[in-house]
């Protein structure tokens, strides 16, 4: 064996063993329904979800995905659609958005119930004009749409949009964070662009860019004192890859001045093979309010991390293990995401492959904790099927994407959206989670 190989398994294994894994809660997770969305997406893959739901309407929901070439197509005819429900995911309708080569749909909701769609592609109504960089907003939540989308320009990646709902002051400013290759060579720094009119227009970009630093954006998150949290994960030091990712928070306090980065942990996935990681805030008004947890996958797809911060981010905890023992052969997690219920229970899912699975097949698990990131429940299937899909079907569309979605609703419950090829192609998927018993 080669020295360089030894040397990063031994990295592997320091990983492994210094994440905690605590026992479970007694507490426990219900999934409430797993249910097709199903509003004709054509017999084209579905893939790369993300949902939101109304903060004043739990039934509200909103959710956002890829639509993939038609058989014997090519990406260049890959568009987004949204899906919408107003009665709690019993009945959804489809609006496809007239773009093309559409890639990373991320949805919100204002504080009225409008909506903002961020995405990648092209949008005939710019005819070049901005085009690459889209946003999208319903005044109705999603019934009707714009016909044309604010336009931000070309050498974005992975848009993801946030809305500070910490007062009347601020009037729902939102914040559009990207990563972004400002020479187009490939090193990326981290770009945060503000809108002071609720999505329908935007300034121009903030960049962070550490010195000798290729750096990518993860998910925003705004405190209830309207401060902007952006992490970001180190992809290269000065040309080096390094055997762990590294990563760092920022913060703001107007989308414009950023202070110096924080560092978070460096226990996630090495790079090239990145998978993204993921910050989410307590929003409720219980007592780990503002708590930030940050969560990664371990290398080797071993397990999924989670760390967490009491102080907005000047400091952070040791690592916990929320998926088990991560020393356990034969088990692989991929896609993660997360969540803060409006009662505060902070929830993980991920995509697992486990060893006495088909090679291609994956499920949905879920964890939980009740007391602010210290324990975890033992993790929940939550998908009543196994995801197995048929190449031929979903022809040249990414498997999964890169990420999939979850919300909280205003009932202490938390929404789950995720591309599922149970039956051979990708379809959304979406379910209701719900805790026993709620925390005191």
């Amino acid at each position: 064996m080669h020295s360089c190989r030894r040397l990063w398994l031994l990295v592997e294994t320091l990983v492994l063993v210094a994440v905690s894994s605590a026992p479970g809660f007694a507490q426990t997770i219900r999934v409430v329904s797993d249910v097709a969305v199903d509003a004709n997406p054509k017999g084209r893959a579905v893939t790369e979800t993300h949902i939101a739901v109304d903060p004043r309407n739990p039934d509200h929901v909103l959710a956002a995905a890829m639509i993939g070439p038609p058989p014997g197509g090519t990406t260049n005819e890959q568009y987004c659609a949204t899906f919408l429900t107003t009665d709690g995911a019993a009945h959804w309708t489809r609006h496809d958005f007239q773009m093309t080569g559409c890639y990373d749909p991320w949805v919100v909701f204002l504080s009225d119930g409008s909506a903002l769609l961020s995405t990648l592609g092209h949008d005939r109504a710019l005819a070049g004009d901005g085009d690459g960089m889209l946003v999208y907003r319903s005044v109705d939540g999603g019934i009707t749409w714009g016909a044309r989308p604010a336009g931000l320009s070309w050498g974005w990646d992975h848009p993801m949009t946030v809305v500070d709902r910490s007062g009347a002051k601020r009037g729902d400013w939102v914040y559009l964070v990207s990563s972004k290759d400002p020479k187009k060579d490939g090193n990326y720094v981290v770009a945060v662009s503000r809108s002071l009119d609720g999505g329908q227009s935007f300034d121009s970009p903030r960049l962070i860019a550490p010195e000798g630093k290729v750096i990518r954006a993860e998910t925003p998150v705004v405190l209830s004192n309207g401060t902007l949290v952006v992490p970001y994960v180190e992809i290269l030091d000065h040309g080096v890859v390094a055997p762990r990712r590294r990563s760092f928070v920022v913060h703001s306090t107007n989308g414009i001045d950023f202070s110096k980065p924080t560092s978070v942990d460096d226990v996630c996935g090495p790079p090239p093979t990145v998978i993204l990681s993921s910050l989410a805030v307590d929003a409720s008004h219980g007592p780990f309010r503002d708590r930030l947890y940050f969560a990664c996958v371990l290398p080797n797809r071993a397990g999924v991390a989670v760390t967490h911060s009491a102080n907005g981010g000047a400091t952070w905890s040791r690592a916990m293990s929320a998926a088990g023992d991560p020393r356990i052969a034969g088990v692989s997690r991929s896609l993660m995401a997360t969540a803060v219920s409006s009662d505060g229970v902070f929830t993980v899912a991920w995509l697992e492959h486990r060893v006495d699975s088909p090679p291609s097949c994956l499920d949905l698990y879920v964890s939980a904790s009740f007391d602010g990131g210290d324990r975890f429940t033992r993790p929940t299937r939550v998908s009543t099927r196994s995801s197995c899909p048929n190449a031929k079907l979903n022809g040249p569309t990414v498997p999964y994407g890169d990420y999939f979605g979850m919300a909280p609703d205003s009932r202490g419950r938390i929404r789950v959206a995720w591309a599922d090829a149970r039956t051979g192609l990708f379809q959304l998927r979406t379910a209701l989670l719900a805790f026993d018993p709620p925390p005191r």
